[in-house]
């Protein structure tokens, strides 16, 4: 949440925020996998609860859950925003202006395949496919949780020497966004982060700025 909140302070300070949290989502996801029927209906009871608040739009911040977001999207009645959503729009444009190759950052595996096929939907028609690749750095997400981001962050950029020949790298979780100044400077790149495109997005989404 805090990498959220602090989007949100950063590119719309306006704007009122309600945080509704499942801590235990990514663990069970690592266990049932994200078609299990439990995670589904918990996904399912968290959109439609925020939904009626009343609120203008809802980003929703974990990996790995896409395609089930697209399915429950259109019930909704208010925008819904993936967490990676905005950001593969961004890296898209700034793939098609230089070589078109990306690599993303994970911290979290079992996300990946569900991240990748979101990144491929995300492709602007006529647009020539990106050359995503992935990068995993499974220890950071542990350090963060024990404490250590300072240890995440250097796990993180560690793992960015593998992209050095990509256009840019994503940092596919919303808690990776701290390490963005380690990645940039382990790997001479430009770095997108998933809140800090994400708010600004559903920004555009609802007030049309």
């Amino acid at each position: 949440m805090r990498a959220a909140q602090d989007a949100f302070r950063r590119h719309w300070p306006d704007a009122h925020c309600i945080n509704l949290l499942d801590d235990s989502l990514p663990d069970d996801l690592r266990c049932a996998g994200p078609l299990d029927a439990g995670i589904r209906r918990r996904i399912t009871t968290l959109l439609h609860y925020a939904a009626g608040l009343q609120v203008d739009g809802i980003l929703f911040t974990g990996s790995g859950f896409g395609p089930l977001l697209d399915e429950l999207a259109p019930a909704l009645g208010v925008p819904l925003l993936k967490p990676n959503q905005a950001m593969y729009d961004e890296a898209h444009a700034l793939a098609a202006a230089r070589s078109g190759r990306l690599g993303m950052l994970v911290t979290f595996p079992e996300a990946a395949a569900a991240m990748q096929q979101d990144f491929e939907a995300s492709r602007p028609a006529g647009q020539p496919a990106s050359r995503l690749e992935i990068a995993c750095a499974p220890d950071a997400l542990d350090r963060l949780l024990e404490g250590d981001p300072m240890e995440h962050n250097r796990l993180l950029a560690e793992a960015a020497a593998a992209l050095r020949h990509c256009d840019a790298i994503l940092l596919a979780q919303f808690s990776s966004a701290q390490a963005a100044p380690e990645v940039a400077a382990a790997s001479g790149l430009p770095v997108l982060t998933s809140p800090d495109s994400a708010v600004k997005k559903l920004r555009v989404l609802i007030e049309g700025r």
